[in-house]
């Protein structure tokens, strides 16, 4: 097992329990969780360069370039990079802003679909390239 596949398994523990906390603050507050909402996508974009750097580039030679899981692995990123992008810019409009009642709303609606697509990365990562990886000199 390589030396940096430990790190990505407990990367992903770390996003799954800060995913959680934000999902429990998220129904109730007009800007749920904005600090933990930070805390995620930056700790998100660490780990996203750390599996490029190594998982994807430890397996891109034994993989298909335009199909297969390590295909589907590189555009979940570009998806969560997206949203992680349009709640950022939400996140940074001041309340007294014209547009606040706007962010406001685009960070009620990208946080779900964030902690979902989240999610579904992490799992299909861990039944998908983990794997792989685990066998890796």
């Amino acid at each position: 097992m390589p030396p940096w596949f430990e790190r990505l398994v407990s990367d992903h523990a770390k996003l799954r329990s800060l995913a959680a906390g934000l999902a429990k603050a998220q129904p109730t507050a007009a800007r749920p969780g904005h600090e933990q909402l930070q805390d995620l996508l930056l700790f998100l974009d660490q780990h996203s360069k750390r599996e490029e750097d190594t998982l994807f580039r430890a397996l891109a030679p034994t993989l298909p370039t335009g199909r297969g899981p390590l295909a589907v692995a590189r555009a979940e990123h570009v998806a969560l990079d997206a949203v992680c992008d349009r709640l950022r810019l939400a996140m940074a409009v001041p309340a007294d802003h014209s547009d606040h009642a706007l962010a406001a709303q685009t960070v009620r609606h990208d946080l779900p679909l964030l902690l979902n697509l989240l999610e579904r990365h992490l799992a299909a990562e861990e039944k998908g390239l983990f794997p792989l990886a685990a066998h890796l000199p």
